[in-house]
């Protein structure tokens, strides 16, 4: 079944999903598609976000994105070569390295 939905009745619902409310809670208790309600979230959640302060779920997304950004730059650094080196650069570095731990 189709029902169309007011703008209003979609900003009220983004409104709680920025608020800090689950899109999977909201499916529950508004019976709306989590499909359908993030193409509304992607269409009016900018409106909602400049009056909006960090929650606790936005903090943890973001610290959890900082750490996995961490962990990679770390590896990247620990790596004998740039990503960006010819391959036969990168293949005689691994020969010397493979050569030095044996």
């Amino acid at each position: 079944m189709n029902k169309h939905y007011s703008e209003t009745e979609k900003k009220e619902i983004v409104q709680r999903f920025v608020n800090g409310k689950g899109i999977s809670d909201l499916q529950k208790e508004t019976g709306i598609s989590r499909s359908t309600i993030y193409s509304w979230v992607n269409l009016y959640e900018n409106e909602f976000k400049a009056n909006v302060k960090l929650n606790l779920r936005d903090y943890h997304f973001v610290k959890q994105r900082a750490d996995r950004l961490a962990i990679i730059v770390d590896i990247l650094k620990k790596s004998p070569c740039a990503a960006t080196a010819p391959l036969r650069e990168r293949l005689v570095r691994h020969k010397n390295k493979f050569k030095n731990t044996l």
